[in-house]
């Protein structure tokens, strides 16, 4: 990936692999219907983001929000080992969302 450009599919995974931790912690179909509240991510029949249309790194924002605001603590914590997987800009992109959406929390 040039200059840290990261692809459509690896959004695409790391979107799945958010949504992978949040069923562990919330169960499959919370998990689901708050991601598929997000708008612009297309899912499979079986609940897998397979596309999406706009601004990736508002995409995962708006995931990371609503997991945020149903569950704080424990969804950030289940996040930051995704960071270490996905170096460069989608990790930044997950620091930066997952950090302002627990600014209102103490």
């Amino acid at each position: 990936m040039p200059d840290g450009q990261s692809s459509k599919d690896e959004y695409i995974s790391l979107f799945n692999e958010i949504i992978a931790r949040q069923v562990v912690v919330l169960g499959p179909d919370i998990s689901v219907i708050i991601a598929k509240k997000v708008e612009g991510l297309k899912f499979s029949e079986e609940g897998k983001v397979v596309d999406f249309s706009g601004e990736a790194k508002d995409l995962l924002q708006s995931l990371i929000n609503g997991y945020v605001n149903l569950s704080g603590l424990i969804v950030r914590k289940t996040i930051e080992p995704l960071l270490a997987k996905h170096p460069g800009t989608v990790a930044e992109v997950v620091a930066n969302a997952a950090a302002s959406a627990g600014k209102g929390e103490t």
